[in-house]
């Protein structure tokens, strides 16, 4: 009973991606590379103000957030004391 699954286990390789081929790439390209201030470690959440250009970074990893300006390439902003945020959005004025 175990050579059937041999054989099975040695065509396996030998049979061609399919899957693999069959998605096309995604229209990704990077623009800039932008040190961000702060360790290297969780960057959870964006949200961006597209009216401003501002994208707003929660970085749980420092307890901080950022504000960064997607039409200069800088950081704006470093605000402190955010050692547990799970989340960001960007809101419109009211009034």
């Amino acid at each position: 009973m175990t050579k059937p699954l041999l054989l099975l286990a040695m065509l396996l390789p030998a049979l061609p991606p399919a899957a693999e081929a069959a998605v096309p790439p995604l229209p990704l390209a990077v623009r800039a590379e932008i040190p961000l201030p702060g360790g290297t470690t969780r960057f959870d959440y964006q949200s961006e103000d597209s009216a401003t250009g501002r994208l707003f970074i929660s970085h749980m990893g420092d307890g901080t957030l950022l504000v960064f300006d997607t039409r200069s390439n800088q950081v704006l902003k470093e605000l402190t004391g955010f050692p547990a945020d799970t989340g960001v959005t960007a809101v419109a004025s009211v009034g």
